[in-house]
């Protein structure tokens, strides 16, 4: 997960994080900056950079790695970050959660359950709410953290031939897959259509 911006590279390794000029390969900063643990994904913002790892994110001041917020914001398995504006939404331990990117301040904005003890492995904002999805669950929460829709689309029968060739190759699959195309998003499930 090496960005570029600004012409700086940051460039994770471990739980270090070194910023380097793009044009020349030399240290922007005078020492890597020590992370909690390794960085999985990181945003530029009009703040700072976002930057996230397993367990947690932090806002960092891109020209010298020192920390804007007081202290990284622990989130517990997280799965997702989208951002808006001044505002990051999580998903993290079953919560979708929004960060206020100035300040590193957290709201919980629902609890989220799927079927099958599935995590959300989507996260879409519309005008109406949150869009969170897994591989079988839908769910939309509206800005008030009401629950407003959920959905849960079953697998469809695997045929036996799959079964052989996942078995012969010694692999697993999960279905359905989700894929969002637009404004829409489609499953492979065997459930009837829904009647309107």
């Amino acid at each position: 997960s090496i960005l570029l911006a600004g012409g700086v590279l940051y460039v994770p390794s471990e739980k270090r994080l070194f910023a380097l000029g793009d044009g020349d390969g030399r240290a922007v900063w005078s020492a890597p900056r020590l992370l909690k643990s390794r960085a999985i994904a990181m945003s530029r913002t009009g703040r700072g950079l976002l930057v996230r790892g397993d367990d947690w994110t932090d806002l960092l001041d891109p020209a010298t790695g020192a920390s804007v917020w007081h202290a990284p914001v622990d989130l517990k398995r997280s799965t997702r970050t989208l951002l808006r504006g001044d505002t990051a939404y999580v998903v993290a331990d079953k919560k979708a959660q929004a960060i206020r990117i100035p300040d590193g301040s957290v709201r919980t904005l629902a609890s989220v359950k799927f079927d099958e003890n599935e995590i959300p492995v989507g996260l879409t904002l519309f005008d109406e709410g949150l869009v969170l999805n897994s591989w079988h669950n839908l769910t939309l929460v509206d800005r008030q953290g009401t629950e407003r829709y959920h959905r849960y689309y079953p697998s469809p029968k695997e045929s036996f031939g799959e079964a052989l060739r996942r078995a012969g190759a010694g692999i697993s699959t999960r279905r359905p897959v989700t894929v969002w195309a637009g404004w829409d998003i489609y499953f492979f499930t065997g459930a009837p259509d829904e009647a309107d």
